[in-house]
C-alpha cells in the first residue's frame, strides 16, 4: 500500500532578477516596462501557435502542460511560458477531458537538466465559453496546487480564454504578452 506523506516543496521560485536573460530576446528592463503596462504572462509566439493550432484541429476537448519560468517580483508572480505538452493520450467529449500520466513523463524530460517548470495545464472548451469549471477547479487543486499554479482555458475557434492562478483566482486584469523570447 502506498501512503503520502505532506512534505515542503523543494520546488523554491527565484526572484525575477535571476530571470534567465542569456536565453531571452527581451531585456531586463523591457520585461520591467511591460510588467508595468500590466503584462505579467509571457508567452512564446511559437509554443502560444502550437497550442491554438492544436485545440482548432480537435472538435472535443484537449489540453497539455505549459512549461517554462516563474519569478517573483515586483510583488507579484510573472510567468515566462516558452514550450508545451499536447496531451497525445487522452479521452475527452466535447465537454470533458481525461490526460494520463504519459503527459508528466513527457514534460518531465523537455524540463530534465533545466531550470523551467511545470507551470501550469491548458485545455479547450471548443465553440462555448471558456470558464473553470467545478471539474476544472477541482483538478486545478489536486494537480497544480502551487500558488502560482497556471490554467488556461480557451474556445479555440472563437479566440476567446480565461486564465486562472493558484486556486480560485482569475487573472485580470493581467495581459498576456505573446512574443518570440527564446
Amino acid at each position: 500500500m502506498i501512503s503520502w506523506k505532506e512534505t515542503e516543496s523543494d520546488l523554491k521560485l527565484q526572484t525575477f532578477e535571476a530571470l534567465p536573460w542569456g536565453k531571452l530576446k527581451l531585456s531586463y528592463q523591457e520585461v520591467k516596462d511591460y510588467v508595468q503596462q500590466g503584462y505579467y504572462i509571457f508567452f512564446d509566439e511559437v509554443s502560444w501557435e502550437l497550442m491554438w493550432n492544436y485545440g482548432k484541429s480537435h472538435a472535443t476537448e484537449v489540453g497539455g502542460l505549459l512549461l517554462g519560468y516563474c519569478f517573483e517580483g515586483f510583488g507579484f508572480y510573472v510567468w515566462l511560458i516558452d514550450d508545451i505538452v499536447c496531451s497525445e493520450v487522452y479521452e475527452s467529449s466535447e465537454f470533458h477531458l481525461v490526460m494520463y500520466p504519459e503527459i508528466w513523463q513527457e514534460a518531465n524530460k523537455k524540463i530534465k537538466d533545466t531550470e523551467r517548470i511545470i507551470l501550469g495545464w491548458f485545455h479547450t472548451h471548443p465553440n462555448f465559453q471558456p470558464f473553470f469549471s467545478g471539474t476544472d477547479q477541482a483538478t486545478q487543486r489536486e494537480y497544480f496546487r502551487f500558488p502560482f499554479s497556471l490554467g488556461f482555458v480557451f474556445d479555440p475557434f472563437s479566440g476567446s480564454f480565461s486564465i486562472y492562478y493558484s486556486f480560485e483566482s482569475l487573472v485580470f486584469p493581467h495581459k498576456v504578452l505573446v512574443k518570440s523570447f527564446s
